[in-house]
């Protein structure tokens, strides 16, 4: 990496962001997406059918809004940036996420681990199947050895 800087590149595409993340996922594993942005969307595929390609994919997307209701400027270069929390909140509920509104750093650290907390899920895994075959096995082993090696004579 030789250069990182921002740059105006006229706008943000958030229903790209949200296809590409989704293409990027190969198992049936839980799949989530942490859309940090202001929600503000001006470029690219619309939200609304993001959020339906989210769905179908079965992505879950926590979003987390990092901006104020009032705006401000983005490093100087003439961007105002303002939280569309509507927006936000429409794609977590849709896909079964959370929205979680981060004005500093302490809200934005809470968000995090509560995103981070939540992805731990229990699994179930039904074994009684495996426990009736181990069952049936012993039992034919005792069946076999009481008429053959362990067979009383009277």
């Amino acid at each position: 990496i030789v250069r990182i800087g921002v740059q105006e590149n006229g706008g943000t595409a958030i229903g790209d962001a949200i296809v590409s993340s989704a293409n990027s996922f190969s198992s049936n594993k839980t799949k989530k997406i942490i859309l940090l942005t202001d929600g503000q969307n001006n470029a690219g595929i619309e939200p609304d059918a993001a959020i339906e390609y989210a769905q179908k994919k079965g992505v879950v997307i926590d979003t987390v809004g990092m901006a104020t209701q009032e705006g401000g400027k983005i490093f100087n270069i003439g961007i105002v940036s303002k939280l569309d929390e509507e927006l936000l909140s429409k794609i977590a509920s849709k896909t079964n996420g959370r929205f979680y509104k981060a004005e500093d750093k302490k809200s934005l650290d809470s968000a995090l681990s509560e995103i981070a907390s939540s992805t731990v899920t229990s699994v179930t895994l039904n074994i009684s199947w495996i426990l009736l075959l181990a069952a049936i096995i012993i039992l034919g082993m005792e069946w076999i050895l009481i008429n053959t090696i362990y067979k009383t004579v009277p």
